[in-house]
């Protein structure tokens, strides 16, 4: 679970900029974010209380639990939109196909 975790910290920093910008963003160094990834340790509450103060497009449930309320990438939404007007298409291809045969 701890893994996970961190795995799910690391990709929110990769969405946000990387290592350096977050670092910056909070006044910290990059060392910081480096060290807890090659030891796999977890970081401190009073980091986290940083990353939620300083990004508002930090979901918490996410961070910590692996689940949302909302998609974290807001192209899903239109791959959804997208997906569901193409399943409409082919459902009304295959009606057609199976007047036309009977």
């Amino acid at each position: 679970m701890k893994e996970k975790f961190l795995d799910r910290l690391l990709l929110f920093i990769d969405q946000n900029g990387g290592v350096y910008e977050v670092a910056k963003k909070l006044e910290l160094s990059p060392q910081t974010f480096y060290t807890m990834k090659r030891r796999g340790s977890l970081p401190s509450v009073s980091l986290l209380y940083a990353l939620n103060e300083h990004y508002s497009n930090l979901d918490v449930k996410w961070l910590l639990f692996g689940e949302s309320d909302h998609d974290l990438n807001p192209e899903v939404e239109k791959l959804k939109e997208q997906l569901k007007r193409a399943e409409a298409i082919i459902d009304t291809l295959v009606g057609i196909g199976k007047t036309k045969s009977a």
